[in-house]
């Protein structure tokens, strides 16, 4: 049985999909399983993933009907047989020694649910844009979560019997329900960022953040406003619809007028191609301040 079980889904990521998978299949750490889940696409991703699993035996793929991220995502997680579980998008890039890295981290802290690291955003192209060096523990993540996701989900890797203890992602908070995650992982247990570089972020005009900001904003909200309340000892929000909405946080007494100023705000500073609204954290590092 392997240690880890790398976990990625796709819809129709054919552009980037080899990338992503040559990166997890020269990793330098070698003891592990790659469930990659294929979500109905209709491009060439299938064809692509067959062509791998015939001289990789470690890639298991697994084809879909269309369901979307989270099931798909959870299906995978399901099917995991690794202590760990590591996260990679399939538009992204991982370090040849991100596996090997956490690895070590991870044995090493065993009071550590859910470790990820810093990014380098590139572009379409794969040009460097800025780098991303999110706080660590020490630094107060757990109260920075918060606020905001400073966590990279692409980068994590998290322990399965707590991933399986809190339930995996939640449908309620699409397009955040890595945040999500995070927020219910931290709850009762330690998380962490790692200052190394572990992937290379790909900005681009058909991820998440780009295509469907107004609904991340909209989640992201909802589950911190749900992490407050359990936090809180009180009960967790039931949301009138399967995905939290807009109507549902101002029922919850959130200012509409906050929602939308957020939504605004995010929509000002999301472009893929510039540097996309990470360059206003403390956390951004610009390329000529790169060493």
């Amino acid at each position: 049985m392997p240690l880890v079980s790398v976990v990625m889904a796709n819809h129709n990521g054919e552009r980037f999909l080899r990338s992503a998978i040559d990166s997890v299949l020269s990793q330098t750490y070698k003891d592990f399983e790659f469930i990659l889940v294929d979500d109905g696409s209709s491009d060439g991703s299938r064809d692509i993933i067959a062509q791998y699993a015939l001289y990789d035996k470690r890639l298991i793929s697994v084809h879909l009907d269309h369901c979307g991220l989270v099931k798909a995502l959870n299906y995978g997680c399901e099917l995991a047989r690794g202590y760990f579980v590591a996260r990679l998008d399939s538009d992204d890039i991982a370090k040849s020694d991100r596996l090997e890295t956490q690895v070590a981290y991870m044995l090493a802290n065993p009071a550590i649910a859910l470790v990820g690291g810093a990014i380098e955003c590139i572009d379409t192209f794969g040009n460097m844009l800025f780098i991303m060096k999110w706080p660590g523990r020490t630094d107060g993540l757990h109260d920075y979560l918060l606020l905001d996701c400073h966590i990279s989900h692409t980068t994590v890797m998290f322990r399965k019997d707590v991933f399986d203890e809190i339930g995996g992602y939640h449908a309620a908070y699409a397009d955040a329900e890595d945040y999500d995650l995070f927020l219910r992982m931290s709850d009762n247990h330690l998380v962490d960022n790692i200052p190394r570089i572990l992937c290379q972020y790909r900005l681009h005009p058909d991820q998440v953040s780009a295509s469907r900001g107004s609904q991340q904003i909209i989640s992201g909200i909802g589950a911190r406003f749900a992490a407050r309340a359990r936090r809180s000892f009180k009960t967790e929000p039931r949301w009138n619809k399967d995905v939290v909405s807009r109507e549902d946080l101002i029922e919850k007494g959130i200012n509409p007028g906050r929602i939308d100023s957020m939504i605004r705000e995010y929509s000002e500073y999301s472009s893929y191609s510039d540097g996309w609204r990470w360059k206003k954290k403390k956390f951004c590092e610009l390329p000529h301040y790169v060493a």
